[in-house]
């Protein structure tokens, strides 16, 4: 009989273990189920596997909501024009008329966000974890910074209140959508929580919520503080440099500011870089041939 029970037992965590990997879940959840044979396999059951059970609503890609007889201008064009327009400089382009849409624009547009409302409200009411996370991240691509931290802050529940990478997610939803002493507050939670985890985003973050809030002496502070750091990631040192060039340009210090987006061009000249360093060091040559121009 023993042998039988452990039979069972190792039987139930290769079903979890497959299940973990054939359903892209957390690669920890693997470590718990084999560590805590019975009670991990247990707590992995009821936090993935019993909600989707219910009757949650897939997660699709926000396209796949629109209307089909009412298509709408591409919203990761829109997303992708606001950041283009952000890595100008603050004064270089001036504010132009634009044209006002019809009313049956307004009335698409207006259906489009009631639809995206109601598919974002059914995900935080039933959804999975993965679910919530899942839209988020879709969510931010689009610009939807709003709905992106409804997902997060609805995503921190049970073993996952103070889960590292769902904070961060959800600071950085709060200082997009505007909400700076939320994402400060959220960043706080976060390093109380996590204090050797994601600590040069949370520094960036922090900088950037300081100086969107009107304290650019202190978002000043803080990215001198994380440039010195000799440990930092190459992409965030470049990330920090940018921000702090900018920082640096609304104070009037424009010759270091232009200095400092000299210093990011030259990596791009002389090292190999990742995507995301690449991104940087692009822009820094946007802003910077936009303000000598």
């Amino acid at each position: 009989m023993p042998f039988l029970v452990f039979l069972a037992v190792i039987g139930l965590q290769v079903f979890m273990v497959v299940h973990v990997l054939r359903n892209d879940r957390p690669c920890w959840w693997i470590g718990v189920i084999i560590l805590v044979p019975i009670a991990g396999s247990f707590a992995y059951f009821l936090v993935e596997i019993a909600p989707s059970l219910r009757a949650a609503p897939k997660v699709v890609q926000l396209e796949d909501v629109r209307p089909t007889s009412h298509r709408t201008e591409d919203i990761h064009a829109r997303s992708s024009h606001r950041r283009s327009a952000r890595a100008r400089a603050p004064h270089a382009q001036p504010l132009r008329a634009r044209a006002i849409p019809a009313v049956a624009n307004w009335a698409e547009q207006i259906e489009e966000r009631e639809v995206k409302a109601r598919r974002v409200s059914d995900v935080i009411a039933t959804g999975t974890i993965n679910d919530k996370l899942a839209w988020a991240e879709e969510c931010m691509k689009r610009a939807l910074y709003g709905d992106a931290a409804r997902l997060y802050e609805s995503a921190r529940e049970g073993y996952f209140v103070n889960a590292a990478d769902i904070l961060l997610g959800l600071a950085r939803a709060s200082l997009e959508n505007g909400d700076f002493v939320a994402a400060r507050q959220v960043l706080r939670e976060l390093a109380a929580a996590h204090p050797n985890t994601f600590v040069q985003e949370r520094g960036i973050l922090d900088a950037r919520a300081l100086a969107a809030g009107g304290d650019l002496a202190g978002g000043v502070a803080e990215l001198e503080h994380l440039l010195a750091r000799q440990d930092s990631l190459e992409a965030r040192r470049l990330e920090a440099r940018y921000y702090y060039a900018e920082f640096l340009w609304k104070q009037g210090v424009k010759d270091l500011a232009l200095a400092q987006l000299a210093e990011l061009i030259r990596h791009g000249q002389f090292f190999n870089m990742t995507v995301e360093e690449e991104f940087w060091v692009l822009r820094a040559d946007e802003v910077r041939s936009a303000l000598i121009s």
